[in-house]
Order: C-alpha cells, then structure tokens, then sequence
C-alpha cells in the first residue's frame, strides 16, 4: 500500500528515527536518520489507477460501510482500501465430491487503507485454531474498527504535513504508514486500543506482530512531513 500511495516508490526500511543521549546537559548527543532515497518499482500511471481501483471498494465496494463514519467526520478525508476475508480450513472429500472432514485452522479478515495521500494502514481482525469456527466475521469488522477510530485519529489527520529533511530525488509529501497489530488477548470481540507512534523523517517500514504477543507500537514510516497514524490493535478472540 505504500508504494501505491507514494506514487511508486518503494523506500527502505528504518526502525529507529532518532537517538537522543543526556539532554539538556553538556554531553547531549542526537543521532538523526539521515533519510534515504526511494526506488521507483511501479510506474506513476499505474500506481494512479491501482489508487482509483482501491477508491472504488469504499465508494461503492466492500468497504462501502465505512462511508457513514467518512459522512458524520465531515466529508474531510478520502479513503481507498482493499479487503480481504479468510476462512482457512482442511476439506477432505470422498469420491464423488462427498465432503467427509472439515477442520478449522483459523479465521482472518482485513483491510488494507490509505486516507488522502499520506496515511496509510492495515487492520486485522484473527482468530486462531477451532475458536474460529465460532465466528462468522468477514471484513465488513475491520473496515469498522477503522471507521470508530476516525474522531480519534482526526488530530493527527487533520494536522498540517510538517516539513522533514529528505535525500536528493525524494519526492515532498510522501504517505507514512503503520501495519496494525494482530494480538490474541482475553476479552470480548473487538479490543482496541492505540499504540504510540509519532515518528518523523523515516522510511516505510513493516510492523510485525503475531498472535499471543502484548499490543506493542508498530513502527511508522515515510520521508515527507506527515505523521505517523497510530497501530490499530484488534482482537477477534473472547473466551
């Protein structure tokens, strides 16, 4: 999602944007990033159409139900995503077609998003193992989840894009991004809470989190002057 938002360019990625050593004393120190430039792996055009594409499954797609939350925000912001829902299991059949055994492996659904042209995300609603036979949910969850956290993300997408140093040949206004945690935890469906992030300066990066892990802050990333969104932490498991 990101190449597509920053027009095509992928950019390396960086975990750590700054080091800030004794502040406010004489042997402060401050390790910056220096930023890195991007390399173009889709051409412009496409990455233009593909964005169009990913617009249409929220104006009239399966993510159309985030439209109501996009009305009672004012209209302000212009979303574009891609869903996704799993229902993964091992079918046995028996000659003839018969289905004789069906185990459940898990259960996932996701959208992927991208708000105006610097932001973008992933919310992840799982559950693992023979819980999941449990549930029924599809994507219409986390294209939800995305929609509830929109008053709480207005502060930061409303906020203006911030100038931030960039390397020769790195375009202005590139989209920073997070991937939102998957976190199997008691409680009931859903849970969500924000992480912190508010990096500036940094490269696209991916944030790793998997099943049974604490909610955690996932790395945010970019090279223009937006901030980073908060990871969404989501659970789809209630015992």
């Amino acid at each position: 999602m990101g190449i597509l938002v920053n027009g095509g360019v992928r950019y390396p990625t960086v975990l750590v944007e700054r080091l800030e050593f004794a502040a406010g004393t004489p042997y402060e120190t401050r390790l910056e990033h220096p930023g890195s430039a991007g390399q173009q792996v889709l051409a412009p055009e496409i990455a233009a159409v593909a964005r169009g594409a990913l617009g249409d499954v929220v104006a009239q797609g399966t993510a159309k139900g985030l439209l109501e939350f996009l009305k009672r925000d004012g209209g302000r912001h212009v979303v574009g995503g891609k869903t996704g829902t799993g229902d993964h299991r091992f079918d046995t059949y028996a000659p003839g077609g018969r289905l004789i055994e069906s185990r459940v492996v898990n259960r996932a659904a996701t959208f992927v998003f991208q708000i105006d042209d610097r932001f973008f995300g992933t919310v992840t609603a799982y559950v693992p193992g023979r819980a999941a036979a449990r549930y029924q949910f599809t994507s219409a969850l986390p294209v939800r989840l995305l929609g509830i956290l929109l008053p709480e993300l207005a502060p930061i997408l409303d906020a203006p894009a911030t100038a931030a140093p960039r390397t020769a040949g790195s375009p202005p206004g590139l989209a920073r991004g997070v991937a939102a945690a998957v976190v199997d935890a008691p409680g009931a469906l859903p849970v969500v809470a924000p992480a912190t992030a508010a990096a500036r300066g940094v490269a696209p990066a991916r944030g790793v989190a998997s099943p049974g892990a604490a909610p955690a802050a996932v790395t945010p990333s970019g090279t223009g002057g937006a901030v980073a969104l908060p990871a969404v932490v989501s659970s789809a498991v209630s015992r």
